[in-house]
């Protein structure tokens, strides 16, 4: 059965060393260097959390880098697509292409809501309002 030490901070003065007064040599060296042992772990635990949090943000930094030029791109293709249709429903008697007033409103209604929720909604991820990770 292992007994775990409590960890009290290590006396420095000679009234905090009296607290250890009657312990016996060996028993209080066990002591500090279970305590210091319990610091250097709880130290390495800080380190290794801190850095799996850097990772997190270089990963999450690096799945920006390839979609939001992939959502741009997207972005960009719908808005040429659009004013094709527009071009073309505008220039209905050169081309032979109709579309009723109520299909371009709808079409142009829908793809800019897409649009700027879209773009809303990557550049709250680019730009949070607090960057700060917590410990």
């Amino acid at each position: 059965m292992a007994i775990t030490i409590p960890r009290p901070p290590p006396p420095s003065s000679g009234e905090e060393r009296a607290l250890f007064e009657g312990l016996p040599q060996a028993e209080y060296d066990a002591y500090q260097k279970a305590n210091q042992d319990f610091l250097i772990k709880e130290l390495e635990s800080k380190t290794k959390l801190r850095c799996l949090q850097i990772d997190l943000v270089k990963d999450n930094i690096d799945i920006r880098k390839e979609y939001v030029p992939k959502i741009f791109i997207l972005v960009l293709t719908w808005i040429i697509f659009v004013s094709i249709v527009l071009v073309l429903s505008a220039l209905k008697p050169c081309f032979d292409f109709e579309l009723s007033d109520s299909v371009l409103i709808a079409l142009l209604t829908t793809t800019t809501v897409n649009i700027i929720s879209l773009l809303v909604l990557i550049l709250k991820d680019y730009f949070p309002g607090n960057m700060e990770v917590k410990a």
